[in-house]
């Protein structure tokens, strides 16, 4: 699933999640104790701060205990563009003509396409009310039913947001603003604080600079991608992958420094990984360690630079990877023991192929795949912002909009706890889920996944349907809470031909012929 995270900068979210977080919020809004409503409050933190700059740079130097990040971010009326550089990478990240954007660490451009209009969102109660500590002055809260949202702290008299907590099944963040002075009359926090209860993952953010005016239309518009990851040899624009198919699983050899390397085919995984035991052993250098804990629990995770990698007659050079623990190991599910995952930034770089009936897996250089003719299968839109490939899928009548396909996850469906909790009368058990008998643990990285069975009456996947399926509700406290309903694993998707056009934003699924 979610093995690895793009490292998205979190510095522009610091310095504007005041004036976000106060218009996100939604819902029955309730007045705090004196009879200040939320809308008088959010009135008065907008009068505060000016008006908007619409033209202008900004500079920022972000510390944590193991990397230090630059980030410079140029703003042009609605767009701008953020390019942050970290150690020897560079990302980049904005919104241009109502379209947001992403560059990760390997030069890849990601859209970061919303989920359609009829996506249900997380019911969210509003309440204001007056405080004196840790700030006299308001307390707004923005929660669902779990106590779990964000609450900002209003100084009275300034108005400005001076403190904001983001409240997780896992762990709270709490940022801090202070330093607060105006250029061009509109009020900018120039120093913030990030912590998690994690001292890894502490922040200290300094907004170094804020120059006004010399921004053009050409420095917030999406860039090209600065390179093509995955080097197809001369005279060649279809490759046969060195894959063997296991169980559901595409294990491919992939060769590292002079050795032989076992890694899967993830879409599940957000970029290139490597346990970190085999990055030591190949001498590479990690950089950036934060804590990951999107997954089956939480784990330090870190960046390295591969000089050269070998997919079979593909080649890639100056792979920015992942480090993470233990991904893999031989089971009564399979016999492999992989310690990699070729995830999102190899399989964008093409259209990829993946046949479970013949166990093979073909790489197509940019521009060559043609799509298969209309017949016994459908194509699906592809949502790709977090890097991994998000569906709509249908059960029991309920849709949920983000849910993974992830060809190097387990069993068929998974469900993560947050569809679960906006349709619960989904949630209901045909009688297969309670009279199946194997206790179901499953092994993530970070540590192991406890599930709840259901016998679903109704499944629909694109124009597809199942009946009665099995199916797993994650029950892990905090496990995959990052707004994910579920993923589609490898005994689902070996029923199809599977092919993956991530650059059209496209999934084409085929009964095998």
């Amino acid at each position: 699933m979610r093995k690895a995270r793009t490292h998205l900068s979190m510095d522009r979210r610091f310095v504007f999640a005041m004036l976000y977080l106060l218009s996100a919020m939604a819902s029955t809004p309730a007045a705090a104790d004196d009879g200040m409503t939320v809308a008088q409050i959010r009135e008065h933190v907008r009068i505060a701060k000016g008006p908007p700059l619409e033209n202008y740079r900004e500079t920022i130097d972000t510390v944590l205990p193991a990397t230090r990040k630059h980030a410079v971010t140029a703003f042009l009326h609605d767009d701008y563009r953020e390019t942050v550089t970290e150690g020897p990478v560079t990302t980049s990240s904005g919104e241009y003509h109502d379209k947001r954007w992403h560059q990760n660490a390997n030069g890849e451009i990601l859209p970061d396409a919303p989920d359609p209009t009829n996506a249900e969102g997380e019911v969210i109660a509003t309440t204001s009310r007056r405080i004196a500590e840790p700030v006299d002055g308001y307390l707004l809260s923005s929660l669902d039913s779990l106590g779990r949202g964000t609450k900002l702290y209003v100084a009275a008299g300034t108005w400005n947001v001076v403190r904001e907590d983001r409240i997780r099944a896992a762990t709270t963040t709490v940022t801090t603003y202070d330093g607060f002075r105006k250029v061009a009359g509109h009020t900018f926090a120039f120093h913030v604080t990030s912590k998690n209860g994690r001292s890894e993952d502490d922040e200290d953010v300094r907004l170094a600079d804020v120059s006004v005016g010399g921004v053009s239309d050409g420095d917030v518009a999406i860039p090209a991608p600065s390179r093509q990851l995955v080097e197809f040899p001369a005279g060649k624009t279809i490759v046969a992958l060195p894959v063997r198919e296991d169980h559901g699983k595409f294990v491919v050899r992939v060769q590292i420094g002079g050795r032989g390397l076992d890694m899967l085919i993830d879409s599940g995984a957000s970029g290139i990984v490597l346990e970190e035991g085999v990055a030591q052993e190949l001498g590479l250098a990690k950089f950036g360690t934060e804590t990951n804990d999107f997954n089956a629990g939480a784990f330090q995770e870190s960046s390295a630079i591969v000089p050269l990698m070998r997919v079979g007659d593909l080649t890639m050079r100056n792979v920015v990877v992942f480090t993470a623990p233990k991904i893999d190991e031989p089971s009564d599910m399979h016999d492999f023991r992989a310690v990699g995952l070729l995830g999102f930034d190899f399989i964008d770089a093409m259209a990829l192929k993946l046949d479970y009936y013949d166990g093979t897996a073909t790489a197509f250089a940019p521009g060559v795949f043609v799509p298969p003719a209309a017949g016994d299968g459908f194509v699906t839109d592809l949502r790709l912002g977090d890097g991994a490939p998000l569906v709509s899928l249908d059960v029991n009548g309920a849709t949920g909009d983000r849910f993974l396909i992830d060809t190097g996850g387990y069993s068929s469906l998974l469900l993560f706890n947050q569809f679960a909790r906006r349709h619960p009368a989904a949630m209901h058990d045909e009688g297969g889920g309670g009279e199946y008998k194997r206790n179901i643990r499953l092994m993530g990285i970070g540590g192991e996944l406890a599930t709840k069975p259901y016998q679903f009456a109704r499944v629909a996947l694109g124009g597809v349907t199942f009946h009665d399926y099995l199916g797993f509700l994650i029950t892990q406290r905090g496990a995959y809470d990052d707004g994910t309903d579920g993923a589609l694993g490898p005994d689902l998707l070996h029923l199809f031909d599977l092919t993956f056009d991530y650059a059209n934003s496209k999934a084409y699924f085929y009964f095998h012929q």
